[in-house]
C-alpha cells in the first residue's frame, strides 16, 4: 500500500528539523522522525523498520499531527499513583532515619526496613511495604549501615604472632 507523503511548506519542515535537534525526550523523538519521514515520502513500513515501531502507530501520529500541529504529537505526561509521603515531610522523614532510633525513643539502636514501616504509621499515619520503604530510602539517598561482625581468624591484627 503506498502511501501519500505529507503535505508540508519549507517552514514546517525547517520545524520540525529544529525539533529533531532539540527534543530530549525519547517518545517524542521517534514521533517526530515519523512525522519528517512521512513528509519526505518514505512509505509506513519503511518508517515503522527503522524505528522500530508499529506500522499502526505512524497513522495516529499523522492525524494527531495534521489536527493539532506538534505539540498535539507531543506524548502526554502520565499522572501515576500519587506518593503515600508528601514532599514537605520527606526532609523531616531523612533526618528522623540518618539519626539513630534510640534517640527518637525507641528500644533499639539500628534501623531496619520494617521499623522504619512501623515509624511511619507512627508518626506520619502512612502505609508503606518493604518495597515501598526500600524506594523511598533510594529517593532521599539514604544508605544503610550494616554493622559487620569481624572474626579474629580472618583479621590480621587480631592473629597471634606465633
Amino acid at each position: 500500500m503506498k502511501t501519500t507523503p505529507l503535505p508540508l511548506t519549507q517552514e514546517k519542515l525547517e520545524e520540525l528539523k529544529l525539533r529533531l535537534k532539540k527534543e530530549k525526550n525519547a517518545k517524542n523523538l521517534k514521533r517526530i522522525q515519523a512525522i519528517y519521514a512521512l513528509a519526505m515520502g518514505k512509505s509506513v513500513q519503511t518508517i515503522a523498520n527503522e524505528l522500530q515501531i508499529s506500522r499502526k502507530r505512524i497513522p495516529v501520529w499523522r492525524k494527531q499531527y495534521e489536527q493539532g500541529g506538534i505539540e498535539a504529537l507531543m506524548a502526554k505526561k502520565s499522572p501515576g499513583r500519587p506518593r503515600n509521603l508528601l514532599d514537605c515531610y520527606e526532609t523531616s522523614v531523612k533526618n528522623d532515619i540518618v539519626n539513630q532510633p534510640n534517640h527518637q525513643g525507641y528500644p533499639f539502636f539500628n534501623w531496619t526496613l520494617k521499623r522504619i514501616i512501623m515509624h511511619l504509621k507512627q508518626k506520619y499515619h502512612t502505609d508503606y511495604s518493604l518495597t515501598g520503604v526500600w524506594r523511598l530510602t533510594r529517593r532521599l539517598n539514604i544508605r544503610r549501615k550494616v554493622t559487620r561482625t569481624i572474626y579474629k581468624e580472618s583479621d590480621p591484627k587480631l592473629k597471634k604472632i606465633s
